[in-house]
C-alpha cells in the first residue's frame, strides 16, 4: 500500500499484532498488502465463522477493509467496461451492416442489455427488439432478452408493456426465474415474488454440478446485495467463475465471439461494499477504540462509494464525537464537510476546504483532499491548485501518492491526457503493470487513459495483468482486443487465451 492511502494503517496494524501467530491471519494481510484483494476477502470471510471473541472484531475490520477495496476497484473496472462493451458491439453491429449480412446473432441482445445498465432504455428497446426478429433464436436467449427488454420498457415509462412482457415469462426454470426476480427487484414491482424466485433459483444453481452461469450469479448478487444477504452472496461467489463469457458464438473456423454480463462489475462493486459496510458495522461493536473508530471512519467512507452521503456524514461526525486522535480527526472532518455539501449538491465544487490546506501542509495532506475529491466526482479547485503547485516545485521527482491524487482527479474529469501524465509518473517503473507494486485502481485507470488514447497495446497489457488476479477482467480484455482486431482491419479470432 503506497504511503498515504490510510493514515490509519498504523491503528489497523497495531490490533493485528495480537493474533499475528496465526498463520491464516498473516496470508490473509499478506494478500491484501500484495493487492490481492479478491483472495484476501476470501479468506478472511472463511476465517471469520472460526474466529475467536477475542479477535472477530479485528478480523471483521480487516474483512471489510478487503471488501471496500474489492468495491472500489470493481467500481472503477464498470466504469470503463459498460462504455467499452457498447463501442465494441455497436462496431461488431455496424461491420455487419457494412457487409449486407449479420455474422453475429447476439451482437444485439448483449448492445441492448449494456444499453439498459447505461441507462438508455430507448436505444436498449430497438436493440432487443431487432434482436427478438431474427429468426431461429434460442429459448434461453429469448428469455433473457424478453426480460431485459420488459425491464427497458419499465425504464422508458411504459409499465404495462414491460408487465405483458413478464407475465409471457416461466418462473419455474432457475436461469429465466434469477433474471426476472433481479429485474423486479431493480424495476420497483412485484415485491412479494422477488425472493421466492430468488430462492427457487438459487437452490436448483447451487446444487447443480456444473459452475453457476455468469449472468445468473451477476442477477443473485444484485439481489443479495440489496436485501443485505452477504453470506448467500459468498455462496454464489464460490461456485462463479468470474472471467467466464456469458455466452460463446462460432463464426467460422477462424472466428470466435464471446459475450459477457454487462452488470456484472457493477453488482461485484455493490456486493462487496454492503459487505463491507456490514463488516464495519459489526466492528464498530468493539471495545478497543482503534477497532471501532477506524471502522466507524471505514464505514462512512463505504456509504460515500455508494452515495449514500446522508449515512456518510452521519457516520463520520460519529467518529468526530468519538475524539479520535489528531491525525484521524482531520481527515474526519474534511469527508463530514465532503459528504454533507455532496448531499446537497452532486454537481456544485466543494467549498471551504482551503482551511485544510495551510502553508505548511505536507504533500500527503493535500493528496488525501485530491484523491477524496476524485472519489466523489467533484471539482475542488483550493486542492487542486495546491497540489499542482506541489507538482511543479518536485522538479521532475514527484511523489507517487501526489501523482496518483491527480491522476485519479482527473480520471473523473475524463481528460486521459492529464491522466496519463500524473498516473506514469506515479507508477513503480520497474515493475509497470505488478499488482505487487501498484494499487489497481491506479492500473485500471491508466489503462482507461490508454483505451481513450487510442494505446491499444498498452491498455491491453495491463488487463492482461491484471486478469490473472482479478478474472472479471477478462470481459474488458476481449472486448478492447475486438475493438482493437477492427482498427487494425483485422479478420482475426476474438478470442483471448
Amino acid at each position: 500500500m503506497k504511503k498515504g492511502v490510510f493514515i490509519l494503517v498504523i491503528w489497523i496494524a497495531f490490533p493485528l499484532a495480537l493474533h499475528a501467530g496465526k498463520a491464516d491471519t498473516q496470508k490473509a494481510m499478506q494478500l491484501f498488502r500484495e493487492h490481492h484483494y479478491h483472495d484476501a476477502a476470501l479468506l478472511m470471510h472463511a476465517q471469520l465463522a472460526a474466529s475467536a471473541p477475542a479477535e472477530a472484531y479485528a478480523l471483521q475490520r480487516n474483512f471489510g477493509l478487503a471488501c471496500l477495496a474489492n468495491a472500489r476497484f470493481y467500481d472503477r473496472l464498470y466504469q470503463t467496461a459498460n462504455p467499452l462493451q457498447i463501442d465494441y458491439l455497436k462496431r461488431l453491429i455496424q461491420a455487419d451492416d457494412r457487409r449486407g449480412a449479420a455474422t453475429s446473432r447476439l451482437a444485439k441482445l448483449y448492445l441492448g442489455k449494456a444499453l439498459l445498465v447505461d441507462g438508455q432504455p430507448t436505444p436498449a428497446i430497438a436493440a432487443l427488439t431487432g434482436f427478438l426478429e431474427i429468426p431461429g433464436i434460442g429459448q434461453p436467449d429469448r428469455y433473457e432478452a424478453r426480460i431485459a427488454l420488459g425491464a427497458a420498457y419499465h425504464a422508458a415509462g411504459q409499465r404495462k408493456r414491460a408487465e405483458k412482457i413478464w407475465s409471457q415469462l416461466p418462473e419455474n426454470e432457475p436461469h429465466a426465474a434469477a433474471l426476472l426476480a433481479a429485474a423486479y427487484l431493480q424495476s420497483g414491482v412485484h415485491s412479494k415474488k422477488i425472493m421466492p424466485l430468488t430462492e427457487k433459483a438459487a437452490a436448483a444453481l447451487l446444487t447443480a454440478k456444473k459452475p453457476i452461469p455468469v449472468q445468473c450469479a451477476s442477477a443473485l448478487l444484485d439481489i443479495y446485495s440489496r436485501r443485505n444477504m452477504i453470506q448467500q452472496g459468498f455462496k454464489v461467489l464460490a461456485r462463479t467463475q468470474l472471467e467466464t463469457f456469458a455466452r460463446e458464438e462460432v463464426i467460422d473456423d477462424y472466428k470466435v465471439l464471446r459475450f459477457y454480463d454487462a452488470g456484472l462489475l457493477h453488482h461485484l462493486s455493490i456486493f462487496y461494499n454492503q459487505a463491507a459496510i456490514e463488516a464495519f458495522d459489526g466492528a464498530r461493536k468493539s471495545s478497543d477504540p482503534r477497532i471501532s473508530l477506524t471502522a466507524a471512519f471505514l464505514a462512512a467512507e463505504a456509504y460515500a462509494l455508494s452515495r449514500r452521503m446522508d449515512d456518510a456524514a452521519r457516520t463520520m461526525g460519529e467518529v468526530l464525537a468519538a475524539s479520535p486522535p489528531t491525525a484521524i480527526s482531520r481527515r474526519a472532518r474534511l469527508r463530514q464537510l465532503a459528504y454533507d455539501q455532496t448531499a446537497r449538491s452532486l454537481e456544485a465544487p466543494l467549498k471551504g476546504l482551503g482551511g485544510f490546506i495551510p502553508d505548511d501542509s505536507t504533500v500527503t495532506q493535500v493528496s488525501d483532499i485530491v484523491l477524496l475529491c476524485a472519489q466523489l466526482g467533484v471539482d475542488c479547485p483550493e486542492a487542486l491548485k495546491r497540489a499542482t503547485t506541489l507538482w511543479q516545485k518536485a522538479q521532475g521527482r514527484p511523489p507517487a501518492d501526489l501523482g496518483m491524487a491527480l491522476g485519479r482527479y482527473y480520471r473523473a474529469r475524463q481528460d486521459p491526457n492529464r491522466t496519463l501524465q500524473y498516473l506514469e509518473a506515479a507508477r513503480d517503473k520497474s515493475r509497470k503493470n505488478r499488482i505487487e507494486a501498484n494499487p489497481p485502481v491506479l492500473l485500471a485507470d491508466l489503462a482507461w487513459a490508454y483505451y481513450k488514447n487510442r494505446q491499444f497495446s498498452e491498455a491491453l497489457e495491463i488487463y492482461f495483468t491484471m486478469s490473472k488476479q482479478f478474472p472479471a477482467v477478462r470481459q474488458i480484455q476481449v472486448a478492447l482486443q475486438g475493438i482493437y482486431s477492427m482498427e487494425q482491419q483485422s479478420a482475426g479470432d476474438a478470442k483471448i487465451f
